[in-house]
């Protein structure tokens, strides 16, 4: 897999809202990878390993974070809480009942989450990377975002448009994404923060990344 292009990826949304991270399409691309190889049997169990179908230079891969128009946010309310009934059905262990009765206890405690929803029509990334392997992982990829298991972020269709120029790390001279602390990428405009540079983003590391004013 050397034969890499600019692409655009314009995913288009069911619903128009979703719950959006702003971390670079690689993080998708690697989960639909490696579910991919799992279901061949071929995971070796390494979420670290490179891509090989995405481009990378100085240690992070072609890949922008999303990009859309807000048409509008809102602000949801999520419960969560311990369905006792349930745990009954399931032979649940009563060791701690009077725990699991005490909805405020710390062992099983209801609780809320708060979250900002995005409504948007559309979301674009841009990547640079094998178009064919690209395309055939999107055909997995059916939601985007938190909270896909109550229907957020429904994706209606997804394009891919080859370009003339790689858009993936730099469009109109402002940042794609997040890039690494080295001295190509330093400009006043940008803060040091500490972000892991390639997936999985839920790692914790000592990498420093360097990061745009206008996306904190």
């Amino acid at each position: 897999m050397d034969s890499f292009i600019p692409i655009m990826i314009t995913i288009h949304l069911e619903n128009g809202f979703c719950k959006l991270s702003n971390m670079p399409f690689d993080s998708i691309l690697a989960k639909l990878h490696f579910q991919q190889e799992m279901n061949n049997g071929t995971f070796d169990g390494d979420y670290y390993k490179q891509l090989p179908f995405l481009k990378m230079s100085d240690g992070i891969y072609h890949t922008s974070k999303p990009f859309y128009e807000i048409n509008h946010i809102s602000n949801e309310t999520i419960i969560k809480s311990f369905n006792l009934n349930l745990y009954l059905e399931l032979d649940g262990d009563m060791t701690y009942a009077q725990k699991i009765l005490n909805p405020n206890s710390n062992h099983l405690r209801q609780h809320k989450i708060e979250l900002e929803l995005i409504y948007t029509d559309k979301i674009t990334y841009y990547v640079n990377g094998d178009y064919e392997y690209i395309e055939k992982l999107l055909q997995n990829l059916n939601f985007i975002g938190k909270k896909t298991s109550i229907g957020w972020g429904k994706i209606f269709s997804i394009e891919m448009e080859e370009l003339k120029e790689d858009f993936s790390l730099v469009k109109d001279n402002i940042p794609s994404r997040h890039l690494p602390d080295i001295s190509k990428y330093k400009s006043k405009n940008l803060y040091k923060v500490n972000i892991p540079l390639t997936p999985p983003y839920w790692r914790t590391c000592n990498d420093i990344a360097l990061v745009s004013k206008d996306t904190l």
